[in-house]
């Protein structure tokens, strides 16, 4: 099905004035000038090196994917908040950064969206968490503005108090997936190349097969949440017990170059990992060949649940399993035979929801360290 899209509509006068600084000369050249015909499906990783070479603006970049959110968006339901002031006012800073040959982050002129659950300065307090604008930034958007991005927006959390999540761009009549659907359908209609979601239970990735999108769930503790509620707890003591942020994007480039600002210990996270995260970029040329993957329709239990479309799903996605084959990747299937995980999946949310606060009639059956944690709710003189 055809992705839906925008005309073009780049401002060819600031353009022009980037162009024109570069070269020395007031203008910029027909090439140069047709070189950024459309922005929608570039990855990020080339919007930046654009950027940085003077062949496009930071403020034609912001607002080509606001435009594209204004129209689109209605019909998706993707974001939940748009900071179109704040975001232009970054890229015109961000345009002058460049002119004035300074140094450029990794992520520089990149907008970028973030899930509910995210704590942004100055946006909606996530959703359940409280009214009014939220008062600090979370880690990692103090990350990716220090690396150069720029907030766009946040996107749809589906799950209480609010179920209803983002339409699948593909078929505005289907679902996008679980609680980060607003992030992989904004990433998918292309309304913006970059987005941060979570994942605790298949958050991130369901969303990313629902859409077609890169959907990356990093080890727990990789990237740093302080301030992202988890399960209810404040971030700082739940981190290393439930789900963690990770990219959502259309490109794996994207994602690593992404996932490389966002990881890393921070002292005011007890469960993120110390010192600073591997290379992620390192041996993306190199490809798959030589590698090893294991397949598995079912972990051996998971068959207990299957619907009438099941069988055709698997044997679609199997059929994509196996064709890393043709890469140069031994699959196998190994036969997993384990136990159902879903009863202890569901044990340890329903703890952290308890420890939370959020079941208060079943605060009895907290241990004293625990319900010392909910009482006393220390996470605040941390941040």
């Amino acid at each position: 099905m055809p992705q839906p899209t925008l005309p073009n509509s780049h401002d060819i006068d600031r353009r022009r004035l980037i162009a024109g600084a570069l070269a020395g000369a007031a203008a910029a050249t027909p090439a140069l000038a047709a070189a950024t015909d459309d922005l929608t499906w570039t990855p990020a990783w080339r919007l930046r090196e654009m950027i940085v070479s003077r062949k496009i603006s930071p403020v034609e970049v912001v607002d080509h994917f606001l435009a594209r959110i204004e129209r689109l968006n209605p019909s998706i339901g993707a974001f939940s908040f748009v900071n179109a002031e704040e975001a232009r006012a970054a890229a015109r800073a961000a345009e002058q950064a460049v002119l004035a040959r300074g140094p450029l982050g990794p992520l520089h002129g990149l907008p970028v969206s973030f899930k509910d659950l995210v704590m942004v300065r100055g946006a909606p307090s996530p959703t359940g968490r409280g009214a009014g604008p939220a008062q600090y930034d979370d880690a990692v958007v103090e990350r990716i503005r220090a690396a150069g991005g720029i907030v766009i927006g946040k996107t749809v959390m589906a799950g209480p108090p609010a179920l209803s999540g983002a339409a699948n761009p593909w078929n505005l009549g289907r679902v996008a997936g679980a609680s980060s659907s607003g992030g992989a359908a904004a990433t998918a209609a292309g309304l913006g190349p970059l987005a941060v979601t979570s994942d605790g239970g298949g958050s991130t990735r369901l969303p990313a097969a629902y859409s077609g999108v890169v959907g990356l769930h990093p080890t727990i503790g990789r990237v740093p949440r302080f301030s992202a509620l988890a399960g209810g707890l404040p971030g700082w003591l739940s981190a290393g017990w439930s789900g963690s942020l990770g990219p959502t994007t259309r490109d794996a480039r994207d994602s690593a170059m992404l996932l490389q600002v966002m990881a890393g210990g921070d002292w005011r996270t007890i469960g993120s990992f110390p010192g600073p995260a591997p290379d992620y970029q390192t041996g993306l040329e190199a490809g798959v060949r030589g590698m090893r993957m294991a397949w598995t329709s079912d972990y051996g239990y998971a068959g207990a649940y299957s619907q009438p479309v099941t069988e055709r799903l698997l044997a679609v996605v199997r059929d994509a399993a196996f064709g890393f084959g043709r890469l140069g990747v031994a699959v196998e299937d190994p036969g997993f035979r384990t136990a159902d995980s879903h009863p202890v999946f569901m044990a340890i949310r329903r703890a952290l929801e308890t420890a939370g606060g959020q079941q208060s009639d079943r605060r009895s059956e907290l241990d004293p360290d625990t319900a010392f944690i909910e009482r006393e709710k220390m996470a605040q003189q941390y941040l």
